[in-house]
């Protein structure tokens, strides 16, 4: 692979890794509203001052909110909460993903995003460039993680239908 071929890659990596961080901050600022809104009502106010003061980044992060979000929609909103749709596609037989296991999926692919290395080793080598990023995890092993076109724009698609599912309680 030359070396343009590489910054290629590089720079579409920069592109995936942007939108999927930008696509999650905008689903944890909606999971932020929920939550404010569930404890001030619509006291603009409170709503701002809960946010700023509980729900600002240093003491809760996007995990602890998670499942804040998850008991308040289970025990207030539970029909709501039932009634989520998933877009990601399930195998012949089993159940469709919840909005907790979407949830759970997002959070876990944004890490990877966050924190993964690009693959290097695909890059180095005199082979055709391939059309699937790969990240590194190192997890007691080295596990490479492929994202093809196709499966970034599902990941997408699915954070940004999470985000205007909750949206739409406010």
């Amino acid at each position: 692979m030359t070396h343009d071929e590489y910054e290629k890659f590089v720079e579409k990596s920069i592109l995936y890794r942007g939108k999927i961080l930008h696509d999650i901050t905008i689903l944890e600022q909606v999971l932020n509203f929920y939550i404010a809104k569930h404890f001030c009502g619509d006291d603009q106010k409170k709503n701002y001052d809960m946010q700023l003061l509980l729900l600002n980044d240093d003491r809760m992060n996007f995990n602890h909110k998670t499942p804040v979000f998850q008991y308040i929609a289970v025990n207030y909103d539970e029909k709501w909460y039932k009634s989520y749709k998933s877009i990601r596609a399930t195998t012949p037989g089993n159940a469709a993903y919840t909005l907790s296991q979407d949830l759970a999926y997002a959070i876990e692919q944004r890490n990877i995003f966050a924190h993964r290395v690009l693959n290097g080793d695909d890059y180095s080598s005199n082979q055709p460039p391939s059309a699937t990023i790969k990240f590194i995890r190192f997890n007691n092993e080295i596990q490479i993680i492929e994202y093809s076109d196709a499966k970034f724009i599902e990941l997408s698609n699915l954070i940004n239908s999470m985000t205007d599912y909750i949206g739409q309680k406010m």
